[in-house]
């Protein structure tokens, strides 16, 4: 058996790349839906995470507000006064997809969902409902990113799409690092590394990744300028030839992929499966990926 054939096959298509992603990961305006006045709230971190340099327009979204952080609030998508480049949805689960239909049917570029209660429930209506993100990304080209995941840090251009706590606290200080990360909590502390002179282009943390997934956002950051070299960590991927493909595609452009492999074990299996909905597959298939397309592999030593 071929080492791609050893992980779960579901139906391929092409890495996405700055073509497809840029309205997401660099867009020139954001709508943040759910966006609130009260501090600590997830709608309120996302407002005050545009604020360490972004140079784009920002447009909260609630009814319930005029104003958030200088910014003028609006009642809805469809009153925001341009079809925004992308949207963040800090939303409850059970108003995420006539949102995501909304916006699709408006022609933003594209949308990132925090919200949980989707495939890593187990679930079967929670994994419907991510099944129909995952058609709605596909008949309309707007991308997504999540459900379940904390965001973007994009460094370059200089704006969060993520609730994180403590973002807009960083130095920010842009160097040639890409991060995807599969867990959110465990991007922000590699990021913290910021306090110690270390320089990131972007932090990505896909989630779900009903849409778009760590292959595609390597791909985009081998494409990307800034970004020198590339740190993934992950539990699994869902099509093995695409991650066999993203592996290729740093390896000739002479950026450093370097992957660590979360869910080695029964327990951490189970626990991957729970976090992002995703099955990880045999060890042994990761190494033989790794080692057949120029992938460093970070592994864990025993102090």
């Amino acid at each position: 058996m071929d080492t791609a054939s050893q992980f779960e096959a579901l139906p391929s298509r092409g890495l996405y790349g700055k073509k497809e992603l840029t309205r997401l990961v660099n867009p020139r305006s954001i709508a943040i839906v759910g966006a609130s006045a009260t501090p600590g709230s997830f709608g309120y971190r996302s407002v005050e995470n545009t604020g360490f340099g972004y140079e784009g327009r920002v447009y909260p979204v609630n009814p319930k507000h005029m104003e958030i952080l200088g910014h003028k609030c609006y009642p809805d998508i469809e009153h925001v006064p341009e079809t925004p480049d992308c949207v963040v949805l800090s939303v409850p689960r059970e108003q995420v997809l006539p949102l995501v239909e909304q916006c699709a049917a408006l022609g933003v570029g594209g949308a990132v969902v925090y919200s949980s209660g989707f495939a890593e429930t187990g679930d079967p209506e929670g994994a419907e409902e991510q099944h129909r993100l995952t058609a709605i990304a596909r008949s309309s080209g707007m991308r997504i990113l999540g459900p379940n995941c904390i965001g973007i840090m994009n460094f370059v251009n200089r704006v969060g799409m993520s609730f994180q706590p403590g973002l807009n606290q960083l130095p920010m200080i842009t160097g040639p690092i890409g991060l995807v990360v599969q867990s959110g909590a465990l991007g922000f502390m590699i990021t913290q590394g910021m306090q110690r002179g270390l320089g990131f282009s972007y932090n990505f943390a896909p989630g779900n990744s009903c849409d778009v997934d760590i292959c595609d956002l390597i791909n985009f950051l081998i494409e990307d300028d800034t970004t020198k070299a590339i740190a993934c960590v992950f539990e699994g991927v869902r099509n093995g030839q695409r991650l066999l493909e993203a592996g290729r595609r740093a390896l000739i452009a002479g950026k450093p992929l370097v992957a660590y492999k979360l869910g080695n074990n029964d327990l951490s299996r189970q626990a991957a499966l729970s976090h992002t909905g995703t099955l990880t597959g045999s060890l042994a298939a990761y190494q033989a990926a790794f080692e057949s397309t120029g992938v460093i592999q970070a592994a864990r030593r025993a102090l």
